[in-house]
């Protein structure tokens, strides 16, 4: 280009993809951002296992819980119904079942090595708590000595009950997502479709037994 003088002018142009694309300053962003990936896949990924591990502590343990409740609800319901002609017998097998609970998933998630996986679950303290409870209860009310198939005095089996139900209370109204996922499991794990919900919504926790809350 030539100015107004008859000079000749070279124009140096300003680059149209901005500072950014300069060669001197995409090299060193290119370096660090190369370093940074491998931290960042790292930490993403171990994200991921965490919560697929959480997602899966939740569901098993809900599992466990909404099962055993699912099956308290039908041995209390029975039992109630004992006084009909057409009533069955005593389930004494079930009895030996319910005071000694089975909870495979809580014993393997609570321990030692799966804690950081417990802690972060859904409300784990109210977890631990019930599965403590529960097996307190029983224990109490058929402790290890007593003699096998020995059938439970009525009064023993409806504190039984209530301790039972006492515990499941306290649970469901420490966390609202609690209820809704022992209610799933419930409604699919129960052994007739017409077994109500033992316990209803709002309920409050009734007292515990004399004997159980002095050897608690």
């Amino acid at each position: 280009m030539i100015d107004q003088w008859g000079i000749p002018v070279r124009i140096i142009s300003q680059p149209s993809g901005g500072w950014w694309t300069i060669p001197e300053v995409t090299l060193p962003i290119g370096v660090i951002l190369g370093l940074l990936a491998a931290p960042v896949k790292e930490l993403v990924k171990e994200h991921v296992i965490e919560r697929s591990r959480r997602r899966r502590a939740n569901r098993e343990l809900y599992d466990e819980l909404g099962a055993y409740l699912a099956r308290f609800a039908a041995f209390k319901l029975r039992e109630e119904a004992r006084i009909k002609p057409s009533a069955e017998r005593f389930d004494i097998e079930l009895w030996q079942e319910l005071p000694r609970p089975y909870m495979p998933h809580f014993d393997y998630f609570s321990g030692r090595e799966q804690q950081s996986i417990f802690l972060r679950m859904d409300n784990p303290r109210g977890i631990h708590y019930l599965v403590q409870w529960l097996r307190f209860v029983g224990s109490t009310y058929r402790p290890p000595d007593a003699m096998p198939y020995a059938h439970p005095d009525p009064n023993q089996f409806r504190a039984f009950c209530s301790d039972v139900v006492s515990g499941y209370t306290h649970f469901l109204n420490s966390k609202d997502s609690s209820r809704r996922r022992i209610t799933r499991v419930f409604n699919r794990q129960r052994e007739d479709k017409s077994i109500p919900f033992p316990i209803p919504a709002g309920q409050t926790a009734r007292h515990k037994s004399r004997h159980v809350r002095r050897s608690l």
